[in-house]
């Protein structure tokens, strides 16, 4: 089976040129991975990054772009014809803040060594930026080291209960797995790695009887548990749970289950394979903070999931402190017993388990999501479709090619959109929020300010499901044998 590995923009290997900055999450709704971006602001500045795979793409966030106007960009592949950003109209957005989208997609490679290589246009305002976020990179093997995305759709999640398709265009691969309307249900995922982490969104709330409620076990044993927010508009990219410290050799369990009749949403999955530790995505300073219950469960010691985790770092921890001893007995006889230092001995680092719960305190009065002022239509004054209008058919591949149309302005299997729009330009949609019932009005260009930028239903028509990505861990990459085809390696 292949994966596809997600580097982030702050990885060594990214090569930058020209006057790039660096920035937290651009909006305090967006989370972007690993709360982090590289963005440029002026014409010339240009990214290289060599890679091993079969496939990149590349993910962003686009800021109020009718507002401020898109980002302007061309893209390339081992110096081939550069191809502007949108050239095929099918990236979707309202003009908002929105992150995770994927700004580009090279068509299929050999499998081998590839360049990609931006380079930023003349913004056609000082507010166009283009935000890197991260990369994904089909491999076309199954054996490289780093950090593992599993989308909400790939079958190695077994769901128990009914579970329902939603989504929207920036949540992960734009859709994401609702929890069972009527409570209960699970979700599990067996992995071999050191760390996890579990995101999702949260609906609009109206009070402590409409939160969402999750609870997490590994291997059996519950680690934490999660609760939403009070009085909020839908939220996100949340890391629901993260744990670390677990044997990496080892396959374990992951189950999340639903322990609430209100509405949330699983969007994905990450784990570590052969990391020492993984960071947040989104964590700190996003709208959500750990409560007082997180802190204890925080620093609690699951001995069933991390013991041997702890006990290398105690044997670790006993060697250090037997040389920092005779180093002090040293210093002490050189300097006539002037101070031995701090000599506090060394905290165990085996691991920890972090549930994020959401606090109303860092939330503003306002809804992230906010109604358009207006949509802009395509050259005949025809909405484009939504981007997520896919099938909630789930297939058995390992594979989705995501949903934009590769550099050749083919459009993606399944996903409709206009192709009168001019390369460079957004197309729009609507949606009815993550709430099930909420019945839509008819569409016409008197009502259609008063859909928002939120989920819709998926009603049946999708291709396979989603590749299981991992993040490179920054420079370790084993080149492999495999076809291109996803075969077991």
């Amino acid at each position: 089976m292949s994966r596809v590995l997600i580097v982030d923009n702050t990885d060594p290997e990214i090569n930058y040129s020209g006057n790039w900055k660096t920035g937290g999450s651009v909006g305090p709704y967006t989370n972007e991975y690993n709360s982090t971006v590289h963005f440029s602001e002026i014409a010339g500045d240009e990214l290289f990054y060599t890679f091993y795979g079969t496939q990149i793409s590349v993910y962003g966030t686009i800021d109020t772009p009718w507002t401020n106007g898109p980002p302007v960009a061309s893209f390339s592949i081992d110096g081939s014809v550069p191809v502007a950003f949108n050239t095929s109209g099918s990236v979707l957005v309202d003009n908002t803040l929105t992150s995770h989208k994927n700004l580009y997609q090279s068509p299929g490679l050999s499998k081998g060594t590839h360049t990609l290589s931006i380079k930023t246009g003349a913004p056609r305002t000082a507010a166009a930026r283009l935000y890197i976020d991260f990369l994904t990179i089909s491999t076309g093997s199954d054996s490289d080291l780093g950090h593992v995305i599993v989308d909400e759709r790939d079958p190695a999640i077994a769901y128990v209960g009914s579970w329902s398709n939603w989504g929207v265009p920036d949540e992960y691969m734009g859709t994401t797995r609702g929890s069972p309307a009527g409570g209960g249900g699970s979700a599990t995922l067996n992995f071999n790695g050191s760390s996890v982490t579990v995101f999702g969104t949260t609906t609009f709330t109206s009070g402590a009887d409409t939160i969402a409620k999750i609870g997490l076990l590994i291997d059996g044993v519950s680690t934490g548990n999660f609760t939403g927010t009070q009085n909020a508009g839908p939220i996100k990219h949340i890391p629901l749970f993260h744990v670390d410290g677990l044997s990496n050799d080892n396959e374990h369990i992951l189950e999340i289950q639903n322990n609430s009749v209100n509405d949330w949403f699983l969007d994905y999955i990450v784990y570590g394979v052969g990391v020492q530790d993984v960071a947040v995505p989104g964590a700190g300073g996003n709208g959500h903070q750990q409560s007082e219950e997180d802190g204890e469960v925080a620093s609690k010691s699951n001995t069933g999931v991390i013991a041997g985790a702890v006990a290398a770092a105690v044997a670790g921890t006993l060697a250090i402190l037997a040389i920092i001893f005779l180093l002090l007995r040293r210093r002490k006889a050189a300097h006539s017993g002037q101070g031995t230092g701090n000599n506090a001995p060394m905290e165990s680092t085996g691991g920890h388990i972090m549930p994020y719960n959401l606090s109303g305190s860092q939330l503003t009065a306002s809804t992230p999501l906010k109604n358009s002022a207006g949509f802009v239509t395509s050259a005949e004054g025809n909405p484009a479709s939504h981007s997520s209008m896919l099938s909630s058919s789930v297939g058995h591949s390992s594979v989705y090619t995501g949903y934009l149309a590769s550099s050749d302005g083919t459009p993606p299997a399944g996903v409709p959109f206009d192709k009168r729009r001019l390369p460079g330009a957004l197309a729009t949609y609507r949606g009815d929020g993550h709430q099930r019932n909420k019945v839509l009005a008819n569409e016409t260009p008197q009502n259609r300010n008063g859909y928002s930028n939120t989920a819709r239903f998926i009603y049946p028509q999708l291709p396979a499901p989603p590749p299981v990505a991992r993040e490179k861990d920054s420079g370790i990459r084993i080149p492999v044998t495999a076809p291109p085809s996803y075969t077991p390696d």
